[in-house]
């Protein structure tokens, strides 16, 4: 049809661009920055390898002995040296309580408890991470 001078039928051709069709990543939606990104490639997620029971028995035994040592053999240095750190300062209540045991006996009987009582705690703590994390 021509109206005017211009010509009004157009064949489209719907199965055909002529730039390539690209896939969208995916965006984090709380982002307030409202932009979509493109990638010509398709992205896969890599799967989680699953721990041999083996290393699981071994850092949970690992870190029966050490408090930590099964995080660090895990990888997560943080988290190790955090119960690491947190055995060593529960261990220290009891000696604590033994210097203040000639000053005021009571408190060296209850150091002595929550010390120990905290440093169990710590280990099956630290067990139960590093064979629920076991890489």
């Amino acid at each position: 049809m021509n109206v005017n001078g211009i010509n009004h039928a157009q064949s489209v051709n719907f199965g055909q661009e002529s730039s390539p069709v690209k896939e969208a990543k995916r965006v984090d939606l709380s982002d307030p920055v409202d932009t979509v990104e493109f990638s010509d490639k398709k992205e896969i997620a890599p799967e989680k390898k699953k721990a041999s029971t083996a290393k699981k028995i071994g850092v949970g035994i690992a870190s029966g002995f050490i408090p930590g040592l099964g995080q660090l053999i895990n990888g997560d240095n943080k988290k190790g040296i955090i119960f690491l750190g947190g055995s060593l300062a529960a261990a220290a209540l009891p000696v604590a309580g033994g210097v203040l045991a000639s000053v005021f006996p009571p408190a060296s009987i209850a150091l002595g408890v929550v010390g120990g009582l905290a440093n169990i705690g710590i280990a099956v703590g630290s067990i139960v991470d590093a064979v629920k994390n076991a890489k």
